[in-house]
């Protein structure tokens, strides 16, 4: 229910909101062909899964299916929909936000079609309003539908491999921010990364502008090598080289703890390096990290995310703005507003709280719906008032429906 069911529920009710919104409707004769990454990936991911399933389903290997399934899933909804929001809330119609409703309405109406024998009522829901409902031509039923095949001209591997790597960097980032307490809506002004070879940098340099959006970061840079991230020294494994080298180890220890980073990345990469009339590998070094003042640090499997979390006024200002985003986006949910409602937003507080919205007005008009967004006193009838912390900042809010829109 949880990892599947709900989810995709919640991919499906989006996408149907926002096309009743927008009265948009599957068109055969649309060019279906999306530039855009986020669509290619999604599009890529989708025939990898449909080629795994007939793979392992044709060798009776069902139980396969479902793990492959479920990992679809999170793809779909924690990534490629979460990422893509923007684009459906546009208030235009352009050719970027019909690729996004052609693109998750045919990742949409192919996935039920593939999840049907395991999920066959939801599904079944699914197709008929998505399918059925605008085409009375489609199979009466989801089930009398034909078991997708996968589109190998719309798959991708370098595209695919390049968002993994962006995933895991982002997975490290949101750890170190949670760690340190270091709230999701407080920018941050650079995330350095370290990836683990040549080909991942190659990889994550196009992603750059997705992981500083994923992250709320201002800057992002790509560093050579850990001393960049954090202050780096070796010592031996004692326990590993003091039966190999004996009455040497003083020598060995000496020599460990002067090596130089080409040496750490030779090691890194598998390779091992002479000494004492011998020989040691990655295994036979102890790496003890030290972060840098100003930047916290993480490392896995040799991708390294390191955040400067020193913070200045300017972006203590865009956190209480975004902030202050999310309550009015909750007093908006809370009077029960439809998603399109225009609004009028009143604030009235700490002088930097004020400050704080006047500064970065456009922004929160654009993300609440505002036509008009004003500090200082209320007025006296409103659809919604009440006091709230903005970021330890005392304030009270106020919004009303603008009527006729």
């Amino acid at each position: 229910m949880r990892a599947v069911i709900l989810p995709l529920w919640n991919a499906y009710s989006f996408f149907a909101t926002y096309a009743a919104i927008d009265g948009w409707a599957p068109d055969a004769s649309r060019d279906q062909v999306s530039a855009h990454r986020l669509d290619r990936w999604i599009l890529s991911e989708l025939q990898t899964l449909i080629h795994d399933l007939n793979t392992e389903m044709e060798a009776y290997r069902l139980y396969r299916t479902v793990p492959a399934m479920v990992a679809f899933v999170e793809k779909l909804t924690n990534w490629y929909i979460r990422r893509s929001r923007r684009r459906f809330w546009k208030s235009e119609d352009d050719r970027d936000k019909e690729a996004a409703y052609a693109t998750l309405y045919q990742v949409l109406v192919t996935f039920v079609k593939a999840l049907a024998p395991v999920l066959p009522f939801i599904t079944e829901s699914i197709y008929q309003n998505l399918v059925r409902r605008v085409d009375e031509q489609a199979p009466e039923s989801v089930h009398l539908c034909d078991m997708p095949l996968a589109d190998e001209a719309l798959r991708d591997a370098e595209l695919e491999q390049q968002m993994e790597l962006a995933t895991r960097a982002v997975v490290l980032g949101r750890s170190l921010r949670s760690k340190h307490e270091l709230k999701v809506r407080q920018p941050l002004r650079r995330l350095y990364l370290l990836p683990p070879d040549e080909r991942s940098r190659r990889e994550l340099e196009p992603m750059a502008g997705l992981l500083a959006d994923e992250l709320n970061i201002k800057e992002v840079v790509l560093v050579e090598d850990e001393t960049e991230l954090s202050e780096v020294s070796y010592r031996p494994n004692f326990r590993a080289l003091g039966p190999r080298f004996g009455k040497r180890m003083k020598e060995v220890a000496e020599r460990v703890g002067a090596l130089t980073a080409a040496e750490i990345q030779t090691l890194t990469s598998g390779g091992a390096i002479a000494m004492a009339d011998g020989e040691i590998g990655l295994d036979d070094v102890e790496v003890q990290r030290r972060e840098k003042e100003g930047v916290v640090v993480a490392i896995d499997n040799n991708l390294g995310v390191g955040l400067d979390v020193q913070l200045d006024a300017e972006l203590i200002a865009e956190c209480t703005a975004r902030e202050f985003v999310n309550r009015v986006q909750n007093m908006r949910k809370d009077a029960g507003l439809d998603v399109a409602d225009r609004i009028r937003v009143w604030v009235q507080g700490e002088t930097a709280l004020e400050e704080a919205v006047e500064q970065h007005s456009d922004y929160i008009a654009a993300e609440t719906l505002a036509l008009n967004l004003e500090t200082g006193a209320l007025p006296a009838e409103l659809l919604l008032q009440q006091e709230w912390q903005v970021n330890d900042l005392a304030g009270t809010i106020a919004i009303a429906r603008v009527e006729g829109l």
